[in-house]
């Protein structure tokens, strides 16, 4: 667009106005028609990526599903799965996504018996190599500049808040 552009009428003042809305308008239609159709393909894909894992139930509800799932995981194949799945746990910051993927991953009465290092009498989760490498990694997809530090900081957060959770749900 024309900048500091000086009008002596202001016939060809409204005449550049009418065309640069009308220029937007139709750049506002093409960028609209663009993110309907990305949208419609992320939503294929996602239930896709769903429908192959229906092997795999989530939340994930005691202790016994948290070893089965760290034994499944430890196939390239699902971790991948899983990463593309918890991709759309999406946020703006790092706890947000944290806490979206743990929630999808955790029910808060199972999240009640972990804390990220097993503080509490609760069972270390950082012990579970494969899972809070699948937690970091579905993070940093989203996130990359996000650091484990910061990860196992919301996650420690998330877990510790899980019997506030479920008393909040009663």
């Amino acid at each position: 667009m024309k900048e500091n552009v000086q009008y002596n009428d202001t016939t060809a003042f409204r005449k550049f106005v009418i065309k640069s809305i009308t220029t937007l308008l139709k750049r506002t239609e093409n960028i609209d028609i663009r993110l309907k159709r990305i949208e419609a393909e992320l939503g294929n894909r996602k239930e896709l990526i769903e429908s192959e894992d229906e092997a795999i139930t989530l939340p994930l509800n005691n202790v016994e599903d948290v070893e089965e799932f760290e034994t499944e995981l430890k196939d390239k194949q699902t971790f991948n799965k899983m990463i593309q799945r918890l991709k759309f746990c999406t946020g703006k910051k790092v706890n947000a996504i944290v806490n979206l993927i743990l929630k999808k991953l955790f029910s808060n009465e199972l999240a009640a018996e972990y804390s990220w290092h097993g503080k509490k009498g609760k069972k270390p989760l950082n012990k579970l190599i494969r899972l809070t490498k699948l937690i970091k990694k579905a993070v940093q997809v989203n996130c990359p500049t996000s650091t484990d530090t910061q990860i196992e900081s919301a996650g420690g957060y998330w877990l510790a808040q899980a019997s506030i959770r479920i008393k909040r749900k009663k």
